[in-house]
């Protein structure tokens, strides 16, 4: 299998620190088969009704108080 040149054009666009953070991430999946990665779009939701917020979430902290 050959690499496409948009993607290497793609790789070479990328700064060093995200080449060496797309090469972890290559390591981490190669050795995975195909059919057990999870494609990104269904991930996304995957918490949903998981995590609550506090009823007060959104108002100041006390510890914060003196400098409002």
């Amino acid at each position: 299998m050959t690499i496409s040149p948009e993607i290497l054009h793609k790789i070479e666009k990328l700064s060093s620190k995200q080449q060496v953070e797309l090469e972890i991430y290559l390591s981490k999946i190669q050795n995975q088969p195909s059919d057990k990665l999870i494609p990104f779009g269904d991930l996304c939701g995957i918490l949903k009704g998981k995590i609550q917020l506090s009823d007060d979430f959104d108002e100041p902290m006390d510890e914060f108080k003196e400098y409002m």
